[in-house]
């Protein structure tokens, strides 16, 4: 398990222990860099720097970090697929009013756009990226983020006010975005 992304000797780690369980001319063929951090929840004018940071580095720079480490076992594989858990939150046009979490939404946007990238960069090896909105899900950080950011809600859980339980989102994630791709 792999549990601090921001560190690339963690990351080593986690690589081998996944090389551990394969044969030496085995890859893997999907993965799924999820890590995604957001406490900083102030207006833009009263972020701090250090909050900023500490949020892409996770968010952003901790996902390529991961992918970069995993990068060697892909290529042994046929499919090379790589999905990344992204948020409407990084979205321009998806942008939800009254939201507060600008470090969280543009450390996304930044990995959106590094999908992007990479997209480009390793098509030629067969490899396909995704970046993807795994829901509104009623998660401990969703649940700190909702009620800083909408106080007003009172005792209302997350799944009252629309969010989807983690078991729904994994289902939606496995049927309609890492199943298409099979198809």
């Amino acid at each position: 398990t792999l549990t601090d992304v921001t560190s690339e000797e963690a990351t080593k780690e986690a690589v081998k222990a996944v090389e551990a369980k394969l044969d030496a001319d085995e890859g893997i063929d999907i993965l799924i860099p999820n890590a995604g951090y957001s406490t900083a929840i102030a207006k833009g004018l009263d972020i701090k720097a250090e909050d900023f940071l500490f949020h892409w580095k996770v968010n952003a720079l901790g996902n390529i970090i991961t992918f970069q480490k995993f990068y060697p076992l892909m290529k042994k594989a046929k499919t090379k697929q790589v999905f990344f858990t992204s948020t409407i939150s990084a979205s321009i046009s998806g942008y939800v009013p009254g939201t507060i979490s600008s470090p969280y939404g543009s450390a996304k946007a930044a990995l959106n756009h590094l999908v992007r990238d990479l997209n480009g960069e390793l098509n030629n090896e067969g490899f396909k990226f995704v970046a993807y909105h795994p829901g509104f899900v009623a998660t401990e950080t969703a649940n700190i983020v909702v009620r800083k950011t909408f106080p007003d809600l009172g005792e209302k859980s997350l799944t009252e006010i629309g969010a989807i339980e983690v078991e729904a989102s994994v289902k939606g994630i496995k049927e309609n975005i890492i199943c298409l791709l099979y198809t």
